[in-house]
């Protein structure tokens, strides 16, 4: 058995020091010292199409994953939340293994697993577990992608679970559950505006016919990506080529695939602004977590920006606008940073050429309204820039970097280096910054409040005071 120690250390206010992921110098962050050798990033395509990515770190842990281009803005217009359907049906059973022998074999080597949304592009399926224990975990993966039994049983059977997902995250995670469906108001009717999750309204829009349709159009194998952190590439690619079902795109069911061709030149385009939703709940009576009653309302207003695959300083200006916006609003003095508390917070969901920044706001009813003139406005002050380039390198290194999970993701979609976009980040200048935010405030906001929201004016209404 391969044995691997790792002494991790990470400062994020220790300057000069080498880089955490890509030997990049002078980052904030330091390099943790290990046993086994970093051998950078490793790229190729399979003869079938099927591109695999891996990052051997020397870690002691391994993360792999399976990504299908097949997120939801690929999903038909008559089943809205197909993907996320999508992903619970995968890994549901299989020709090879049902429900239970899959989650047996993953628990059996000390495996977690689960189901990813990735800018609304990519769908995949992930698994971490000790170095050296991927095999059984990847194979799983592998053939739940390549061969997936797509039961209507198992399907019906999780469509009280999709329900209580957005619920929970409703009620766990207010602001993400806004800024979900500020995209949707924000993109209304078109690809991007496709929700992320099931809406209540089309929980049985997608039948496993529907499915299997969706399944043979996109899930091609060039549009699958294997990817493996602390993995050998050579080693995963055998996995791979070892499995029990071949994946080809010649077989019968992908021969006469369609899959709709779907372009990223106009995502901004799809951006309509002015627009609102409201979602009226009484949290302190549904959540029964608030002895005194008290009301609360939670809103997000977003703008347009750009993309992932956008040119690079456009993309780290973005990162940097949104530390200005925290900036602005005094984000720094809150110790509890955690989604779920009250106050101001900024976000930035980029999706290929377009995406959306903006704000969210967790207080009480009246506080709110009073907030939302303010706010509607975006403000940012270019003299906080390098506090803000600071607070953008440490939030990237956050979002992307620190959990392996994150790490494929970012390994999967990103056309960017991670030493480029931190690079990025440092030289963003002022001009490059203003362009940003000419963008953002090129169109009109949207905005999408949950809670109390009986007391909250129109979008209209904000924009003429």
């Amino acid at each position: 058995m391969l044995r691997c120690t790792v002494s991790r250390r990470i400062s994020r206010f220790n300057f000069g020091q080498p880089d955490m992921y890509s030997g990049f110098k002078g980052s904030l962050f330091v390099k943790p010292t290990t046993t086994l050798p970093d051998t950078g990033i490793h790229t190729s395509t399979l003869p079938n199409g099927v591109k695999v990515v891996t990052h051997d770190q020397g870690g002691a842990t391994s993360t792999v994953g399976v990504y299908v281009e097949a997120g939801a803005k690929f999903d038909p217009a008559y089943a809205p939340g197909m993907s996320h359907v999508m992903r619970f049906a995968i890994l549901g059973s299989n020709f090879h293994n049902s429900l239970f022998q899959i989650d047996r074999a993953m628990r059996s080597v000390g495996a977690s697993y689960n189901s990813t949304d990735v800018n609304k592009r990519f769908i995949g399926w992930t698994a971490a577990m000790s170095r050296g224990s991927y095999a059984s975990p990847l194979e799983h993966l592998l053939t739940c992608v390549a061969c997936p039994r797509l039961s209507e049983t198992d399907i019906e059977r999780f469509r009280d679970t999709m329900d209580n997902i957005l619920e929970e995250r409703r009620w766990q995670h207010p602001r993400d559950y806004c800024v979900d469906q500020a995209e949707s108001v924000a993109f209304n009717r078109e690809r991007l505006g496709s929700p992320r999750f099931v809406p209540p309204f089309a929980n049985d829009a997608s039948s496993a016919e529907k499915l299997l349709n969706q399944y043979c159009s996109y899930f091609l194998p060039s549009r699958v990506t294997v990817v493996g952190v602390n993995v050998a590439h050579d080693e995963l690619v055998a996995n791979y080529n070892g499995g029990p079902y071949p994946h080809s795109a010649s077989a019968p069911h992908h021969a006469g695939a369609k899959p709709a061709q779907i372009t990223a030149a106009d995502e901004l385009k799809q951006y309509t602004g002015g627009r609102d939703g409201y979602e009226q709940e009484k949290r302190e009576k549904e959540m029964s977590t608030k002895p005194n009653m008290e009301k609360e309302t939670i809103a997000a207003i977003a703008f347009p920006s750009a993309g992932l695959d956008s040119d690079l300083p456009s993309y780290a200006s973005t990162l940097v606008l949104r530390e200005l916006i925290n900036v602005a609003q005094q984000d720094g003095i809150h110790y509890l940073r955690h989604e779920s508390h009250f106050g101001v917070r900024s976000f930035y969901r980029p999706f290929s050429t377009a995406g959306l920044i903006g704000i969210t706001i967790r207080d009480k009813p009246d506080a709110v309204y009073d907030a939302l003139k303010t706010l509607v406005q975006l403000n940012a002050d270019i003299k906080d820039l390098a506090a803000a380039k600071v607070r953008a390198e440490i939030a990237f290194h956050h979002d992307h970097l620190e959990a392996q999970k994150d790490y494929t993701n970012f390994l999967v979609s990103s056309p960017h280096k991670v030493e480029d976009v931190i690079a990025a980040i440092r030289n963003v200048s002022e001009k490059e910054v203003s362009r940003a935010y000419d963008l953002a405030k090129s169109q009109a906001p949207c905005l999408f409040a949950t809670g109390e929201t009986m007391k909250l004016p129109s979008m209209h209404q904000l924009l003429r005071k």
